[in-house]
């Protein structure tokens, strides 16, 4: 898939607006609602290069700071280490994946520190055992057995949050996922719950980057839409979002 974005937006420039709605061959109103932030935000996406290397081009000669990104470059194999625990030194810390593998990110390394919000849908089902009374074998048995066992499930659905952290170093992404990942390695300064251990692995990280910058626009449902657009599940797509940041962060 390919994406057009615009960023460096000035929001109160409305003259963009009608350029934009014409361009897109979208209403005003659908248009405005691209320029309402600085950006990146989406505007266009697809599986063909050529149509959106063509509207990447009419954005630009229209005064637009324009992106054109392929996401195969940002979902490709390699490029997002999923950390399920970490090793901390007064020059970098060391990660073990998921899977087991292992890499080390030096702190000087690291050009951009993103924190945001994932949506998790949840949904258990609980199982009721009982007895109920049964018409048709009170009169088949006289009177005698008036009661059989039943089986019921009932299916609760919900909405969870979790934090992550989205550490891009050369060439590598270390990802932190609250709830996915062992803190036995802020050693003394291990907290009593996950929250408070994911905050303070925030503040260690933020201390020992204080040169690279750090994004939290991500942690907001209505920021994550903002730049993703309006057809674009920000349930699936959060990784697009936070790359188009590191992309902006690096000109």
């Amino acid at each position: 898939m390919y994406l057009v974005a615009v960023h460096g937006i000035d929001p109160k420039n409305t003259t963009l607006v009608p350029t934009l709605a014409r361009l897109l061959g979208c209403t005003a109103y659908e248009a405005r609602g691209r320029l309402i932030s600085a950006g990146p935000s989406v505007v266009a996406h697809g599986t063909e290069s050529r149509p959106l290397q063509t509207l990447a081009s009419q954005l630009k000669a229209a005064g637009f700071r324009v992106l054109l990104l392929n996401t195969a470059a940002i979902e490709r194999p390699g490029l997002w280490w999923d950390a399920r625990s970490f090793e901390l030194s007064p020059t970098a810390w060391r990660i073990t994946t998921q899977e087991g593998e292992r890499t080390v990110m030096k702190w000087r390394q690291v050009s951009l520190i993103v924190r945001g919000k994932s949506r998790i849908e949840t949904s258990s089902t609980e199982v009721h055992h009982g007895k109920r009374f049964s018409a048709a074998r009170a009169v088949a048995s006289g009177g005698m057995v008036r009661k059989k066992k039943v089986r019921t499930e009932t299916t609760k659905t919900g909405t969870d949050h979790e934090g992550f952290l989205h550490i891009y170093g050369p060439g590598s992404v270390i990802v932190i996922r609250e709830s996915d990942i062992t803190y036995t390695g802020l050693g003394s300064h291990l907290k009593p719950t996950r929250t408070a251990n994911f905050m303070t692995l925030l503040e260690v990280l933020k201390r020992r980057t204080s040169h690279a910058p750090f994004d939290d626009r991500l942690l907001r449902h209505a920021g994550l839409v903002q730049i993703l657009g309006p057809t674009l599940d920000p349930a699936s797509h959060t990784h697009l979002a936070s790359a188009l940041l590191a992309t902006v962060a690096a000109l």
